[in-house]
């Protein structure tokens, strides 16, 4: 059961991505 945790995780890297290019 990480679905709760991979979702935040989700969320977070999502917002991260926005803010900054995902190249790595």
């Amino acid at each position: 059961m990480e679905r709760k945790l991979c979702g935040l995780s989700y969320r977070r890297r999502y917002k991260t991505a926005l803010m900054r290019p995902r190249k790595a």
